[in-house]
């Protein structure tokens, strides 16, 4: 259970960095056929804690606003559960990796194109 407990506060801590990092302002990639890659460095918490690591997103393409639209209805219907079921459930438009583990699909990316100041 503990192992568990520390896979899921790593995955959201991930989760929350991707987040930031499309809403920071990421140049527009817009839809295309071939797919989109961040790197970024991140910097550990907890038992990663002051140590550097690298982190690579790949994007092979963005989530509808159908799909958004499913996820909140499953939220709204069941909390969490509901909506990691739903997310188990949807199709893989990108991928996470991180250098010593085997990765992550990602299940819903989201583009949000900020104006440039």
């Amino acid at each position: 259970m503990r192992a568990n407990s520390k896979t899921s506060h790593f995955a959201t801590g991930i989760t929350l960095l991707i987040g930031l990092l499309i809403i920071a302002g990421i140049p527009a990639f817009g839809q295309r056929k071939s797919s989109e890659t961040i790197d970024a460095t991140a910097f550990g918490t907890s038992t990663q804690l002051g140590r550097n690591f690298g982190v690579k997103i790949i994007i092979y393409e963005f989530s509808s606003p159908e799909d958004r639209d499913i996820l909140v209805q499953a939220f709204q219907k069941g909390q969490n559960d509901a909506l990691v079921n739903m997310l188990e459930k949807m199709k893989s438009v990108g991928r996470i990796t991180i250098p010593g583990t085997l990765g992550f699909d990602l299940s819903f990316i989201r583009e949000i194109i900020t104006p440039r100041q």
